[in-house]
């Protein structure tokens, strides 16, 4: 769902994107399948900066370690594109301040 091609940032509606995962889920997905560059559910919706996605998948057990084809995690793409509530989610019991790119885009 997340892996269309779309660049990171663009927006999309997190409820909707939610109840799809909540349908995968069901459907007994692998949380780690990658992409072709190493890319994992966790990374594109740390990269696209949704929380509550990021939270959903945490929950689930997604591996926040995984690495991309550029050796990257999750984090490190959350903290890359400015997400600093996202990359918050990463810490167990450390809530981050809000992030700037996601105020800026909820304002409009």
């Amino acid at each position: 769902m997340l892996g269309a091609r779309a660049e990171p940032g663009t927006a999309c509606d997190e409820d909707v994107l939610l109840a799809g995962l909540e349908r995968l889920l069901a459907e007994g997905v692998a949380l780690d399948a990658a992409d072709q560059r190493g890319l994992t559910p966790l990374h594109l919706a740390a990269m696209h900066g949704l929380a509550r996605v990021v939270q959903r998948l945490l929950r689930e057990g997604a591996d926040r370690q995984a690495r991309d084809a550029l050796g990257r995690t999750p984090h490190d793409l959350a903290v890359l594109r400015g997400f600093v509530d996202v990359a918050a989610e990463f810490e167990p019991g450390r809530a981050g301040p809000p992030s700037l790119a996601r105020f800026l885009r909820e304002r409009d």
